[in-house]
């Protein structure tokens, strides 16, 4: 939420109103200043279940499955902004990318090289700066205290369950940028500014496009107060071209593999989405056990919800949706 609307709306849970959170969100702010944006995703659009203004009829042409991508990239039709979402479950083609346990990291990075590779062979590759960032640090030790100085609250709303005033940040979470027009082995730890207490944090990313595209305006104060960082496109009079076209190969799935995840229990990720996408669409996941069956429920779900309002370049349910 923070990435797309800089603030959480006040609260702590994944579990949002039946009608999303009412939020401002980056989506709306490109079309209103005339320019493109697509969510490309393979299964559950989160975005689309915690966001209610994405579900409005004028974003939800803008929902393409991952496949799309692709094309995209190929044919050199990307729009000014893509939001790629991984896959949270199985199917019988492939396996969840989304790296959350109880699922394979290297699935995870086999997406992360299929996407770079298909932005490397575009057209536009040399106008892309491709993001690759997470949502929590994976568990691993940070010796780093997270800072807790001079943090705005974004919007003057507080947590009460548990109680949280949204005024520090949380463990840090990688964050990679590739671009042509960057150089080789940059590191950026700070920002510097707008304010002495400024950090790179979520909200940097909404706050960076608008800069980028000349957007005026902040969702809020939190994002007024996150550092930027398009000055590290600025370095270069001319794109590199030394990128590599490939990076190396990751192991695949073995069958094997594929059906053991399939036959998995369903995990605490799937089944935290299990409301809201009941809630949304009215589909039941009581007869899911495994976590393919339970894919299959939420694509058909998220499937069905789509070409209902919208004439949805997607597939029939039931049917494997992959890249």
């Amino acid at each position: 939420m923070f990435a797309a609307a800089a603030t959480s709306d006040g609260t702590t849970s994944n579990n949002p109103p039946p009608e999303g959170y009412p939020v401002d969100i980056i989506f709306d702010s490109l079309r209103e200043h005339n320019r493109t944006w697509r969510m490309f995703f393979h299964d559950v659009p989160y975005e689309l279940l915690v966001l209610g203004k994405l579900r409005e009829t004028q974003n939800l042409g803008n929902l393409q499955m991952f496949s799309e991508f692709f094309l995209d990239a190929r044919s050199g039709k990307l729009p000014s902004y893509s939001f790629l979402c991984p896959k949270y479950s199985p199917d019988s083609k492939s396996p969840a990318s989304d790296q959350h346990p109880d699922h394979s990291v290297a699935v995870g990075e086999r997406l992360i090289k299929d996407v770079y590779e298909a932005l490397r062979a575009s057209p536009q590759w040399n106008e892309t700066l491709f993001i690759v960032t997470y949502d929590e640090h994976g568990g691993f030790y940070d010796h780093v205290i997270p800072p807790f100085k001079g943090i705005p609250n974004p919007d003057g709303k507080n947590s009460t369950n548990p109680p949280f005033a949204f005024d520090r940040l949380g463990v840090r979470v990688p964050m990679v940028m590739i671009s042509p027009w960057i150089n080789k082995g940059v590191i950026v730890h700070e920002p510097d500014g707008p304010t002495e207490t400024s950090h790179f944090e979520h909200s940097s990313i909404p706050s960076t496009i608008k800069k980028i595209f000349g957007i005026p305006g902040h969702f809020s104060k939190r994002e007024e107060w996150a550092g930027t960082f398009e000055k590290i496109l600025l370095d270069r009079k001319e794109p590199r071209t030394d990128c590599p076209e490939k990076l190396p190969f990751t192991e695949s799935y073995t069958s094997e593999q594929l059906m053991a995840e399939l036959n998995m229990p369903i995990n605490d990720l799937q089944a935290g989405l299990n409301e809201v996408i009941t809630t949304m669409t009215g589909y039941q996941f009581d007869e899911a056990k495994t976590q393919g069956e339970w894919g299959q429920i939420a694509r058909e779900a998220i499937t069905n919800y789509l070409q209902k309002r919208i004439s949805f370049n997607g597939v029939g349910p039931l049917l494997a949706l992959s890249n």
